[in-house]
């Protein structure tokens, strides 16, 4: 259960592999082949920039060493280090989770709303101590947004709840020392 996302990511590399043609590589590191396109992906993730030449060229060499420091730590083993593949399961958990949560703020987004009366029940409870001396248009889109974020935290909730509601869970508290 620890490698799985190690395995995913594997079979997802070696998936690819199995793709029809390769593009001809643009840049060859040793045995390292790299196409036009995997170096685009890799200096628009990594500089955040596209289509700037000069900046391109500064990438490259960065790159090309980034490329030979990897293929180094391959060469002593360091991809097979329980601890780096530890790192990458949680890595991996916490990349799926981030995912899997926006999705479905996405999805919250078009049946959560905020009316008018909400906003202003908020600011009549909270205009003596908060927002004391200050009009409720002033405040008017702070309020909704803390009612929105907190129906959306309430709704995860009772998404998180019903997933639990659906899977059988035995914790052995004893052994985990929580008792």
């Amino acid at each position: 259960m620890k490698y799985i996302g190690v395995i995913l990511i594997m079979m997802a590399v070696a998936l690819t592999g199995c793709s029809k043609a390769k593009p001809e590589p643009v840049i060859k590191i040793g045995s390292i082949d790299i196409t036009a396109k995997e170096f685009e992906q890799a200096y628009t993730v990594l500089t955040g920039k596209s289509n700037d030449i000069a900046s391109k060229k500064l990438f490259l060499d960065t790159y090309i060493s980034r490329k030979l420091m990897l293929k180094e730590a391959e060469r002593l083993g360091l991809n097979r280090d329980p601890d780096f593949l530890s790192d990458i399961q949680l890595f991996w958990e916490q990349s799926l989770l981030k995912l899997v949560l926006d999705k479905k703020i996405k999805e919250l987004a078009t049946r959560v709303s905020v009316s008018d009366d909400e906003v202003t029940a908020l600011y009549n409870a909270r205009k003596d101590a908060e927002y004391k001396g200050k009009d409720i248009n002033l405040v008017y889109d702070e309020l909704k947004y803390l009612i929105l974020k907190t129906k959306q935290r309430q709704a995860i909730q009772e998404w998180v709840d019903s997933l639990r509601e659906k899977t059988p869970i035995t914790i052995d508290y004893k052994k985990l020392g929580l008792e």
